[in-house]
């Protein structure tokens, strides 16, 4: 009998993660973000989506605690998925109850955010019973923090220069932490940058991003958002919002900067380094996020040279015949 089938099936499976209703996953709300972050923050190498400003941010996603674990389930248009587990104890266990919670569900399962690690342990837990799928486009590029803020060695003479020339063009310039004083010239600066981009780029979406960075700004004093901008003349060039991933791992969720103001991206991502840096002493890396398959955006985070990748798979229930 197929693995699929089997979970379909086992309503009588007893294990202290199943139950016998369906599990109740409930929508993210900022109440959420205490116990969320004291499962992710003692975690190691997760992706991106794992941040609780991006779970809260972005598409439709619920959350559920079970053993040890906090548990997502997500919707992004007509797709529904799950994620991999976060949290101590019996993963496995755990999975299993999600495998049964899909059934109940009448979904198709799916898992999404594993990592290398998870992706081990679940060949080594289902075998060819699953199938992994490498997402090469959602892989987090993940930078020493001393690399950006320093921009030092041979690598990075290029992104010295754009540097350095912004600073040439913009001697005046400030860089203040954003506060409830300059918000609200942030966000005129960013719908800005969305009308811009709308006619220049007619054919791409902005929707799904444009919501996330627009509730950001909403809730920003409400999240643990950390944030810079750099302005000249009283009027804002750049911005960057992040959050703690890990405990010394910093997820940068949203980076603008004005068009055509040379060297407003090297500028904003080297200011923001050099801030973080001096005020989390923990913070060792940057995760920047993905590249989402676009090749410009991909080109301009490997030119940065990442530490490292982190991988991301999904998991799907292979379709086998029943021998029963």
């Amino acid at each position: 009998m197929s693995l699929k089938t089997v979970y379909n099936k086992k309503q009588e499976r007893k294990s202290p993660c199943m139950c016998n209703e369906i599990i109740n996953f409930a929508p993210v709300t900022l109440s959420d973000k205490e116990l969320y972050n004291s499962y992710m923050l003692s975690s190691e190498d997760i992706g991106c989506e794992n941040s609780f400003a991006n779970i809260f941010l972005w598409g439709d996603q619920k959350i559920a605690y079970l053993c040890g674990h906090v548990l997502r389930l997500a919707r992004f248009g007509n797709f529904e998925f799950y994620s991999y587990p976060i949290g101590n104890g019996d993963k496995k266990e755990v999975i299993d109850a999600l495998m049964v919670d899909a059934s109940r569900r009448g979904i198709n399962f799916s898992m999404g955010g594993i990592t290398k690690e998870g992706k081990d342990l679940l060949l080594n837990w289902y075998g060819d019973e699953i199938e992994l799928v490498e997402r090469r486009n959602s892989f987090d590029y993940v930078y020493d923090i001393e690399d950006l803020a320093t921009l030092s060695g041979k690598k990075y003479h290029g992104k010295r220069n754009h540097f350095a020339n912004f600073v040439k063009e913009h001697q005046g310039y400030s860089v203040e932490e954003i506060s409830r004083e300059n918000i609200a010239a942030l966000v005129k600066m960013t719908e800005e940058w969305y009308k811009d981009k709308e006619m220049t780029a007619p054919d791409t979406d902005f929707s799904g991003e444009k919501a996330a960075i627009f509730k950001a700004f909403e809730n920003y004093f409400l999240m643990d958002l950390d944030g810079i901008a750099i302005f000249d003349n009283g009027a804002p060039l750049a911005f960057t919002i992040g959050n703690f991933l890990t405990y010394n791992t910093f997820d940068i969720n949203f980076e603008k900067a004005v068009s055509g103001v040379n060297g407003a991206y090297a500028a904003i991502n080297k200011e923001f380094a050099n801030y973080l840096k001096n005020k989390y002493p923990q913070i060792e890396y940057l995760n920047r996020e993905e590249d989402m398959g676009l090749a410009g955006l991909r080109k301009a985070k490997e030119s940065y040279y990442p530490h490292h990748m982190v991988e991301k798979y999904r998991m799907y229930l292979r379709e086998t015949d029943d021998e029963d």
